[in-house]
């Protein structure tokens, strides 16, 4: 079993305890017979479903895995703008938040469908996002990130992203790199680094700047990006 596959098992196991079974009760109240099922998948998808009273949720390894690599792939989730707009976990989009995240994402689907409120084509309506601030304003989604660091932790797996200590130990000083910060993608050259941080110099209208960013936001450029033209909006 890969790093992802268990981080999957980890996510289900977390959802039925700290998710599903404290509103059981109140879900059966609403519809008689309710149920939900947490369940790993082995492609990418990720997703709610039901069929009658029964409901599930699927956590794919491939979507897992994605999230677990680098930030430039674990950004095209949904989760991720979602963490970054919202502000949840203080816009952190380290793996663990943004798969902590995506677990509460589906069952605010479960939620939403237990109240008879999601329509199709509807599903990221205002009432959604209300049952997604509450997982977070309530305090469960931090308990549940909480406990999936302790048990990652326990059984030895990683939450950093792979390319993270790659990405460290081969940057160099002067070599050109991708910095991702909340809202741009900035070209630069590497001028200082440590365990915890890079420092990238970047020019923007002739001026000279630093920023410094965690090694996981850095990634290899190819040069076909400016220096001067580095995507500063």
């Amino acid at each position: 079993m890969d790093r992802a596959e268990r981080a999957a098992f980890i996510l289900c196991k977390l959802g039925d305890a700290y998710l599903w079974q404290p509103r059981v009760k109140w879900a059966q109240q609403l519809v008689p017979g309710a149920n939900l099922y947490f369940r790993v998948g082995r492609g990418r998808r990720t997703c709610h479903s039901v069929r009658g009273v029964a409901h599930s949720i699927t956590i794919g390894t491939q979507c897992v895995a994605e999230a677990m690599h680098s930030a430039r792939s674990a950004s095209s989730w949904i989760s991720y703008d979602e963490i970054k707009q919202r502000g949840y976990f203080t816009h952190r989009t380290r793996p663990a938040e943004l798969m902590v995240h995506t677990l509460c994402h589906e069952f605010g689907h479960f939620v939403q469908s237990v109240l008879g409120r999601r329509a199709p084509g509807q599903q990221h309506d205002d009432v959604f996002y209300a049952i997604l601030d509450r997982i977070h304003s309530g305090g469960h989604a931090g308990a549940l990130l909480d406990e999936f660091q302790k048990q990652c932790q326990t059984a030895g797996l990683s939450l950093a992203f792979e390319d993270t200590t790659r990405n460290l130990i081969q940057r160099r000083i002067g070599e050109r790199i991708l910095a991702r910060t909340a809202s741009h993608i900035l070209a630069g050259r590497v001028i200082k680094k440590n365990r915890k941080s890079v420092t990238v110099g970047i020019t923007h209208r002739g001026n000279q700047h630093k920023i410094r960013v965690s090694p996981c936001l850095i990634e290899p450029d190819s040069g076909t990006t400016p220096l001067e033209q580095s995507e500063w909006h």
